[in-house]
């Protein structure tokens, strides 16, 4: 997802463009979600994917780590549930979710770490239930 911000607010930005790629994904994953139940989308910073998972449709709640990140989301959206989680150890019943969408939000896990996530999120999904995973690939690492 190329995310581009255009404003910001007390640091964080709040304004989003999503890209076309992205949005067609994110359309088709709603599409396949439609009248499933609910959809997480973890590690939702500010929550633009949620917010744009929501007017396509789903039923979406968002998820992230940072407190900070939660309480930008809920003040850009007001209509959508944000919660404080860690991927690590999700505090979500087993086999609830629908779908789980995780845009770039594993960049920040440490290798090693990574099949707990997935275990996690594998758990926490019902059965049938789809995963949407955004990445970035390659070996070099960029710090800002």
């Amino acid at each position: 997802m190329i995310v581009s911000p255009t404003s910001t607010h007390a640091g964080f930005s709040t304004s989003f463009s999503i890209s076309p790629l992205d949005r067609q994904l994110l359309n088709r994953f709603a599409a396949e979600m439609a009248g499933r139940g609910e959809v997480c989308d973890m590690g939702c910073g500010p929550g633009h994917v949620a917010r744009y998972l929501r007017d396509v449709g789903a039923t979406v709640f968002g998820l992230d780590i940072a407190p900070r990140m939660v309480e930008q989301a809920r003040q850009l959206n007001p209509h959508i549930s944000f919660r404080e989680g860690n991927m690590m150890a999700l505090d979500i019943p087993d086999r609830t979710l629908s779908g789980i969408a995780a845009f770039y939000a594993i960049v920040n896990i440490p290798k090693e770490s990574l099949p707990l996530v997935f275990r996690e999120m594998q758990r926490v999904l019902q059965p049938g239930g789809l995963l949407l995973l955004a990445f970035h690939t390659g070996d070099e690492a960029l710090h800002e």
